[in-house]
């Protein structure tokens, strides 16, 4: 039986999104990712443990994350994703204290799997307007 690449995303969408709240664990993430996972965002390249700490930092940095996926295109192991961000900002990020406004960001990401496992995860999203909101960088 084939996978269902599709509803496996919507699954690492919602697992994130439980991790960053506290719900799961982050040693969730371990167990749907391939050995050599590698994720490549903004400016980076990462292996699993540095990508966890990413996102370890969102968490730290804004409660009540979450993500709207809003398209989903699967094609054979490829899957990709136009999703919507949006948390609160509640703890210090990139070096902003905590200012308590929503963000909001518009996230692309594609999401390659091995099977049932992902082996990449892309994502590029709009930093600049993420820095704004935060108050990294001034309007």
């Amino acid at each position: 039986m084939k996978n269902d690449t599709k509803a496996l995303t919507y699954d690492l969408f919602a697992l994130i999104d439980a991790m960053q709240s506290g719900k799961k664990s982050w040693s969730e993430f371990d167990k749907i990712v391939t050995s050599g996972f590698k994720a490549f965002v903004p400016g980076q390249t990462q292996d699993i443990n540095s990508f966890k700490t990413t996102m370890q930092s969102f968490a730290n940095g804004f409660s009540n994350a979450s993500h709207t996926l809003t398209n989903v295109v699967a094609e054979d192991e490829k899957v990709m994703v136009r999703e919507v961000w949006q948390g609160t900002h509640t703890g210090e990020f990139l070096g902003a204290s905590p200012s308590n406004k929503k963000i909001e960001i518009v996230v692309f990401a594609l999401v390659v799997f091995d099977g049932d496992k992902i082996r990449e995860f892309h994502e590029v999203f709009d930093t600049l307007t993420l820095m704004r909101q935060t108050g990294v960088i001034e309007n």
